[in-house]
């Protein structure tokens, strides 16, 4: 089910289990656990800035600077406004989670014709790991991106 409002944006991540044994062998897709999970986040599509000034009192003491009572110094104080000015305080990008794919030079690898995205380095590379170890065997299957067949030598992880 995808969200469809405004207020709300959302990334499609993939999640692959099961693909190394105990040992660290690599299992069969067969056995292989693949799933997706919607992540949310706030759509926030402009930066939200704040306009900031302040007023300040700075407190110069000039004489008596040893005496604990401040009765016995003598101070000048100095009164002030800082100007206006504006601060960004988000950006959409700060927002938006961090999404890792599988390319072979400009083509993104995808599984059931849908983009593999993953929401880290790790995931990703243990994805890669797997897809290298497994087309060292005998009855490999064969990985196509966009219909044409790769060798996972080849993919690379690319940050979004």
């Amino acid at each position: 089910m995808r969200y469809t409002g405004d207020d709300w944006a959302s990334t499609t991540f993939h999640r692959f289990k099961k693909l190394f044994d105990d040992k660290g062998a690599v299992n069969p897709w067969a056995t292989v656990v693949s799933s997706t999970y919607e992540h949310f986040y706030p759509n926030v599509t402009a930066d939200v800035v704040a306009n900031v000034e302040f007023n300040f009192l700075f407190r110069d003491v000039r004489t008596g600077r040893r005496h604990i009572p401040e009765s016995r110094q003598h101070v000048t104080h100095a009164f002030g406004r800082s100007p206006t000015n504006s601060v960004t305080l988000l950006k959409p990008s700060d927002l938006k989670p961090t999404v890792y794919k599988l390319v072979a030079g400009a083509n993104v690898l995808m599984f059931n014709k849908v983009e593999v995205t993953l929401p880290d380095a790790a995931a990703a590379a243990q994805l890669v790991t797997w897809l290298r170890m497994t087309s060292a065997l005998p009855a490999a299957f064969t990985i196509t991106i966009s219909g044409g067949a790769i060798v996972p030598a080849s993919l690379s992880i690319k940050k979004f």
